[in-house]
């Protein structure tokens, strides 16, 4: 019993030059777990909360269990750093823990001895670190209010929250955290024999062995014998900075790989539609259809009137869009579409056309039903578009955009069409929706290969859509002859029927004169929502530049908490970085020493640690540069992106400052190290080294 006592009594007092990394390695773990948690819990609480409001219900069991795989995953990444800071403190006490097994201390009297230390340095970092989490949680909940509230209109603000039993599970897991990194080198240490003691007292038992790598010739050639022993010393703490290297490797990854793919999707969003649409509209206003048909050309005449006379305004076009069918013939195609295939061809872009038949007219293998949505403009609209289309105006028939988009080449960004129809027939049966299924027979004035000048897009998905293209007061004469009421489409914007009788979308697009200001195109945007004012019950408005503002700030926010995932990985590498390369840089007295008293100069070993810490924190990124630009290639590859624009886009200033924050945190930690060894005196190295 009293040697017990005694043992637990010298090795609480032997705190060891390393207790200070020790606590901020714990510190450290705890703060990222307890963020963690924190965020998590708030994440978990606004989803839960917008489901319910949204009538909902949130499922639980499978968020709590994906948030506890995270934490986990978390606290093993932590164990992996924090136990080398655990085991160099430990290491200190080789030749003492050997004394104390040869005066007859067990093996379980050393690793509890060892345990009780550690676990007491530990405790108030470990509470200091928890209550520094939920602070910073709080903060970037704040701030992702006040971002967020900026981009998405109407959103509900997160108020944050902590619950006692988060704080009570954040400490549990810090704990186990802390315990289970404090268990594995006691566990080896309170195996160490008398004479193992001996042998490795200068930290021996946990070296490496050392081997000649590429690293030590590449380091030789920029940094000269510097370099060289900088490989050298970084091999000999390779396994402990494993998990570091590792973190730091996949951060650098998930954050380039992260800032590539949004270039690219930004890059291919600002090409397929705010260049492509740009000199179409400016403003863009959505309200509801009226409910009576017999009013639909005059609103739409009244709606484009009154815009047209505002200041400022060069082009209103009014329109409104449906849904129908149209059934094709072999006898209608062109020449060029019957060498493509016919028919057979349509079925093969159609999906499910097959099965979808025909009206009973024709055998299944003349006739084929496709889809034939409808563009309804205002008069004055469709008869420039019949001057854009050099056809006669008039205001008794329907356009056909006579194209068939042929997809054999695989570059979807080069859009290829056919001659669809031969453009002999006069009329065109269509089957509109919320008609029960009846065809119905309308004029054709003209087939054309022209797209009218509206921010739709047309063959993007069905290629052998036929569209047609009416004036508004034609298409009212057709919902009164139907009977189907102003309305008797499909709302296609949200994918759905809205059936007859029922009011659909009308869009009001306007193109302004001066366009090139975001204040411009507010100010346009304010003029035509108080000029029509009155004619619709319900009207949404928006411009163009604050779109693509409202973009780009949605695209920023994700990036952003995309990025924060990508610094709490770079976190972790870090801490293992300063609990690790610290305790080793004070564990080289011997080593310095040794360079110094063969005429090494203070500037030399200096040059050594920055070889150490540029290969330390450049090695990653080396490794996985590679990786993130193949990535890049296969986004442009399956995007069918010009390399060529996207160069002008590449993201080169957030991934080099990421990188240089790595850097900086890296060099910072080896300064400190740098400074601690230099400013001792050979005489101070060896003294102290007798000393231990």
């Amino acid at each position: 019993m009293e040697n017990r006592k005694k043992t637990f009594g010298i090795s609480a007092g032997m705190g060891g030059g390393r207790a200070g990394t020790v606590k901020m390695a714990v510190c450290i773990s705890a703060f990222l777990l307890s963020l963690l948690c924190s965020l998590i819990y708030n994440a978990w609480k606004y989803d839960r909360i917008s489901l319910a409001e949204a009538g909902q219900d949130p499922d639980a069991v499978m968020a709590l269990g994906i948030a506890a795989l995270v934490v986990m995953a978390a606290g093993v990444s932590l164990v992996l750093i924090i136990h080398n800071a655990f085991a160099a403190f430990m290491g200190e006490k080789v030749r003492l823990l050997g004394i104390l097994s040869s005066i007859g201390a067990t093996p379980a009297q050393i690793r509890k001895g060892l345990r009780r230390e550690a676990v007491s340095l530990c405790a108030l970092p470990l509470l200091f670190g928890d209550l520094l989490g939920i602070a910073a949680g709080m903060g970037v909940v704040g701030w992702t209010n006040v971002y967020l509230g900026g981009i998405v209109e109407g959103r509900r603000e997160a108020v944050f929250g902590y619950h006692p039993a988060v704080f009570l599970a954040t400490a549990a897991v810090s704990a186990a955290t802390v315990w289970i990194s404090v268990w594995l080198p006691a566990r080896r240490l309170g195996k160490v024999t008398p004479l193992e003691a001996i042998k490795n007292a200068d930290g021996g038992w946990q070296k490496n062995r050392l081997k000649k790598t590429g690293t030590f010739r590449i380091l030789r050639t920029l940094s000269g014998f510097e370099g060289e022993l900088a490989g050298r010393a970084l091999q000999a703490q390779k396994r402990a900075l494993r998990t570091a290297a590792v973190s730091l490797g996949l951060s650098f990854f998930a954050f380039g790989f992260f800032q590539c793919f949004f270039a690219v999707s930004r890059t291919s969003t600002q090409v397929s539609y705010f260049d492509r649409f740009q000199d179409v509209w400016d403003v863009m206003v959505t309200a509801k259809a009226p409910q009576d048909g017999a009013e639909l050309a005059e609103t739409f005449d009244a709606a484009a009137g009154r815009l047209r006379a505002l200041d400022g305004v060069e082009r209103v076009t009014v329109y409104q869009k449906a849904a129908a069918k149209r059934m094709v013939t072999e006898q209608e195609l062109s020449a060029q579409m019957a060498a493509a295939g016919g028919l057979g061809a349509i079925r093969q872009e159609r999906a499910g056309a097959e099965k979808e038949g025909t009206d009973g007219a024709f055998p299944a293998d003349e006739a084929c039903l496709v889809s034939a949505p409808v563009l309804i403009l205002d008069d004055a609209s469709f008869l420039d578009f019949c001057r854009q289309a050099g056809a006669p105006e008039q205001l008794n028939g329907a356009a056909v955009l006579n194209l068939f988009r042929d997809d054999s080449d695989p570059n979807y960004r080069k859009e290829n069409y056919l001659p669809y129809l031969d453009g002999r027939a006069q009329t065109a049966a269509l089957a509109l929706e919320g008609t029960g299924g009846d065809f119905y027979e309308i004029p054709v004035a003209f087939y054309t290969d022209e797209f009218p000048a509206v921010r739709e897009r047309h063959h993007n998905v069905d290629y052998s859509e036929l569209v047609h293209i009416l004036p508004v007061s034609l298409w009212q004469e057709i919902c009164l002859q139907t009977g189907t009421g102003a309305a008797a489409n499909a709302d296609m914007d949200a994918g759905t029927d809205t059936g007859a009788g029922q009011n659909a979308n009308v869009y009001i697009q306007l193109l302004a004169a001066d366009r090139r200001t975001l204040e411009e195109l507010e100010s346009a945007e304010a003029a035509a929502m108080s000029a029509l004012d009155g004619l619709f019950g319900q009207m949404e408005s928006e411009n163009r530049i604050a779109e693509k503002i409202a973009s780009d700030r949605a695209n920023d926010g994700l990036l952003t908490i995309l990025g924060g995932f990508c610094a709490f990985l770079a976190m972790i590498g870090i801490s293992g970085v300063f609990s690790n390369t610290l305790a080793f840089v004070r564990n080289r007295r011997r080593e310095i020493a040794c360079l110094l008293s063969v005429g090494m100069t203070s500037g030399q070993i200096k040059k050594m640690f920055a070889a150490e810490a540029f290969c330390l924190a450049g090695k990653p990124m080396v490794c996985t540069l590679p990786m993130i630009v193949l990535c890049t290639g296969m986004f442009l590859r399956i995007s069918w992106l010009d390399p060529m624009i996207f160069l002008k886009n590449v993201p080169v200033l957030p991934v080099a400052a990421f990188a240089a924050a790595v850097f900086a945190a890296v060099a910072a930690a080896y300064s400190v190290g740098c400074r601690n060894v230099c400013r001792m005196s050979l005489a101070e190295m060896l003294r102290e080294d007798a000393l231990d």
